[in-house]
């Protein structure tokens, strides 16, 4: 004697399917939602973003007379023409709550207010040891730091200040 299923056979198997197919959806969800909690847990905070700002800002203008800091900003000079006569400046430093930059005339002098703000940051503090420049940035209560040494060197003048050389 031989069962024959029919209609009844064939609701069960497309439940069973769909049922499957559920599960298997409600599995993808589930791991991409861990997925996404570990890629959030991984971004960079705000103070680390500053601190390899600052380090490629710099590494831009690593040339002779090109990078001068002090103990709270840093000076990035390009120079232009033949005989390096003009001389551009990007000064990076903190202001109203934000690591800011101010690209001008060397010749100009502005106010630290008149700089664009590129990243929230509470404080900067710049301390050359050795042959190392080390830029910490403080934002959100959290402090990184990068070290980097200037391909031409540098010296410390009387007033503290370090510049490439």
């Amino acid at each position: 004697m031989k069962l024959k299923l029919g209609n009844s056979g064939e609701m069960i198997a497309a439940i069973f399917l769909f049922a499957a197919a559920a599960l298997l959806m409600c599995g993808v969800v589930a791991f991409g939602a861990e997925g996404y909690g570990v890629i959030r847990q991984n971004t960079q905070s705000d103070a680390e973003t500053a601190a390899q700002y600052i380090a490629t800002k710099v590494r831009s203008c690593d040339t002779a007379y090109g990078v001068e800091v002090d103990t709270d900003r840093i000076y990035l000079h390009e120079f232009y023409g033949d005989d390096r006569e003009y001389d551009y400046v990007t000064e990076l430093y903190i202001y109203d709550g934000n690591l800011c930059e101010l690209y001008h005339d060397a010749e100009i002098e502005l106010d630290d207010a008149d700089g664009l703000p590129v990243i929230p940051a509470e404080k900067l503090a710049i301390e050359a040891d050795g042959d190392v420049f080390c830029v910490f940035v403080t934002s959100g209560g959290e402090q990184r730091m990068v070290a980097f040494s200037p391909r031409c060197g540098y010296g410390v003048l009387e007033d503290g200040r370090a510049v490439a050389r």
